[in-house]
């Protein structure tokens, strides 16, 4: 099982295809995935 953590928060999750795809195209791909900060 392979978790991404941005932010302190898990974005994405996957397994062996997942560790693949990092390793081939790294992690930029997944910035769209951080949703944005709340506003207090």
């Amino acid at each position: 099982m392979v978790h991404v953590l941005a932010d302190g928060r898990i974005v994405e999750t996957g397994g062996p295809e997942l560790a693949l795809e990092l390793e081939q195209h790294g992690y930029a791909w997944l910035k769209d995935r951080v949703p944005p900060e709340k506003v207090a």
